[in-house]
Parts: C-alpha cells; sequence; structure tokens
C-alpha cells in the first residue's frame, strides 16, 4: 500500500510542479462533516452525490455552471483551467464503514467531459491536458470493486471492496464515442492496450499517453 501511495504522490508532484502545493493536498477526507439544514450534518461524500444528482447542475446556465465549477475547485482543489462538463462529476460511495481518505487530482487544463462520472473510492489522478469522454455519452469509471467470498450472501459484496487508483497521464484521451462501465481494477498489472483490445490506451496511435491503474 505504501509503494502505491508513493506512487500516486510522484505523479501528482510531477504534474503539479510547484513547492507550494503537496500531494498531501489532494487527499480527500470524504466523511468530513459540513452543517446541514434542520441541525443535520453532511458528510463531504452526501455533498458530492447530492451536487451530481441535482438536475439544476446538469445545465448549461451562465449562473450555475460558475458556481459549481468554484464548489469543485475549493473542495476537490481542481486545477486551474480545468473543466467539468455538463453531467460530470465526482463522487464517493461509503461501503459499509469504508470511507477511507483518496487522492482526486485534476490537473491544468485537464477535461471531465459531459457526462463521464468517477467514482472516487480508489482515487482518482487526471494529469494536465487529460480529456475524459466528452460525447454526452454516459460513462462511469470505476475505482474498486466489489469481493463475494464462496457461499457468501449477495449483500456482502457491499462491505468487501478492492480501491485502486485511475490514472490519465497528460495528454491521456478517454474517446467520445465510448459508453458504459470502464471497470479500472480489471487492468490492474497489465500494459496499455489500444481500445479496442484493452480500453487501457485510449487510441491505436503508441504516442497517446496511456491510462493506467495503481494497486492499493
Amino acid at each position: 500500500m505504501a509503494a502505491a501511495a508513493s506512487e500516486a504522490e510522484r505523479l501528482i508532484a510531477e504534474d503539479v510542479r510547484t513547492s507550494m502545493a503537496s500531494p498531501s493536498d489532494y487527499l480527500v477526507p470524504w466523511d468530513q462533516e459540513f452543517p446541514g439544514v434542520n441541525g443535520t450534518n453532511l458528510t463531504l461524500a452526501e455533498l458530492m452525490r447530492i451536487v451530481l444528482m441535482c438536475p439544476e447542475f446538469k445545465l448549461p446556465d451562465t449562473t450555475v455552471r460558475p458556481i459549481l465549477v468554484d464548489f469543485y475547485r475549493s473542495v476537490l482543489r481542481t486545477g486551474g483551467r480545468s473543466i467539468v462538463g455538463l453531467a460530470a462529476g465526482v463522487f464517493h460511495v461509503e461501503h459499509g464503514t469504508l470511507s477511507a481518505p483518496s487522492y482526486y487530482y485534476q490537473g491544468r487544463d485537464a477535461i471531465l467531459g459531459k457526462g463521464i462520472v468517477i467514482d472516487c473510492v480508489g482515487g482518482a489522478i487526471l494529469q494536465e491536458g487529460s480529456f475524459l469522454g466528452g460525447g454526452f455519452m454516459p460513462i462511469l469509471i470505476h475505482t474498486h470493486k466489489h469481493i463475494r467470498g464462496s457461499g457468501e450472501a449477495a449483500a456482502s459484496e457491499r462491505k468487501r471492496i478492492h480501491p485502486c487508483t485511475f490514472v490519465a497521464e497528460a495528454g491521456a484521451r478517454f474517446p467520445m464515442h465510448a459508453v458504459g462501465l470502464f471497470e479500472t481494477v480489471d487492468y490492474l498489472g497489465k500494459e496499455p492496450r489500444t481500445r479496442e483490445s484493452g480500453r487501457c490506451r485510449t487510441t491505436s496511435d503508441p504516442a497517446t499517453p496511456p491510462m493506467h491503474v495503481l494497486l492499493f
């Protein structure tokens, strides 16, 4: 686990390129609580899910959109000129009692395209200039896998998971025509491939930076 965390920090430090920001600045405490209505508190994970589900945030409203982008920049510290597309976002779901912090880093000019959602239980690192989705096709990047032992009840999958970190290297592209689920754990330990054969390298052009996975 320490080695994976070190690699995540190295990738962030490599991309942020300043001593004024530390990789730990992008380690998100999902169980941090904020005052809610009627004296109730909301965790950051709950607040992120509410924002993602609110229909008004999915509209190209010139008043609402800047508020949403400012929210992501203040809570997740997304980089300058980074873009969050319509119906795009980040969320975290607690499994059992697990709400451990995870990295979310979105570098300068990195784009979450229209309709793309990242489940950040394991974490995500989007280096400078990476571009995910954008074709308004629903895409979920799933950063953990549920585990059920032989003979166990199906509900046990919610309590035991295998988390990992999704990485899009600087300039990486996730095609606009892609649709469906990117199950990050399925690519652990595999070399980047073309989208047609493995969906880890986003184009058949070997010069295109790959996406890859870190085991946690």
